[in-house]
């Protein structure tokens, strides 16, 4: 929606090598400092610089004080990568910020919970839904940094990652950190094929409460699940692998 659009400060980058870097030079930024930030990118060659996004919506990323400190930023076409990411600079750190984050402290506050997806429209989505409690990593797994931000906001994490191998992959991974840092962890595994955007613009907020009530699972029934479908139990060999990995989560 344009409330959405306007709220999350979307835009757009025109795509040429240099509208952005005409544009700010004549404010008198000077060259040096846009290049550190990662605004232009200077070639290997050592050839004039340029602008490091064109052509791509634009989704900028701000700190927990609401300040605009990276991008990120998505083709509409078939151009690769899909997505492109600030690289780190002495403003932004990758894995110590949240995308969303400054929007969705305080309602994670209030519940004591944060919703955790996998990426930016996903992000969007939900609080366009009224989940405003979401945030996402910015082209990592969740990292240490990012557990101890989240503690400053709730002590139960919510992780709705994308219903693929990926997805489920990124979420064992995050849980083993956010797990030894002391938080209460639910995982709402998304149909096959669907991340929380598609599934948000398909069945709604009220299929995402009734997701939530029936699927929501926790630590050890998640993980008993995921090893359950990569491994044959019907197998010595597979029954196994279960055992060696759920054992140590039981102990």
């Amino acid at each position: 929606t344009d409330e959405t659009i306007a709220r999350f400060r979307l835009g757009w980058s025109p795509d040429s090598r240099e509208a952005l870097k005409t544009t700010l030079m004549s404010d008198a930024c000077p060259e040096a400092q846009l290049i550190e930030v990662g605004l232009l990118k200077k070639p290997d060659n050592g050839g004039a610089s340029f602008d490091f996004f064109r052509g791509r919506v634009m989704f900028p990323v701000t700190d927990r004080r609401g300040r605009v400190v990276a991008f990120g930023a998505r083709t509409l076409g078939d151009g690769q990568p899909k997505y492109l990411n600030s690289h780190d600079t002495p403003l932004f750190h990758k894995g110590s910020m949240l995308y969303g984050q400054a929007m969705a402290r305080e309602t994670a506050r209030e519940r004591n919970v944060v919703m955790a997806a996998e990426g930016y429209m996903d992000v969007i989505a939900a609080h366009q839904y009224g989940l405003e409690n979401a945030v996402a990593s910015l082209g990592t797994a969740l990292t240490v940094g990012h557990g101890r931000l989240l503690k400053r906001y709730a002590s139960e994490v919510l992780m709705a990652y994308d219903g693929d191998n990926a997805g489920a992959n990124a979420n064992l991974r995050g849980m083993d950190i956010l797990r030894d840092q002391g938080f209460q962890i639910k995982v709402l595994p998304m149909p096959q094929g669907l991340d929380p955007d598609d599934f948000l613009r398909k069945d709604g907020l009220s299929g995402w409460k009734d997701l939530a009530a029936t699927r929501s699972l926790g630590l050890l029934e998640y993980k008993m699940e995921q090893s359950f479908l990569q491994h044959d139990a019907n197998t010595i060999d597979g029954k196994g692998a279960i055992v060696r990995e759920l054992i140590p989560e039981m102990l």
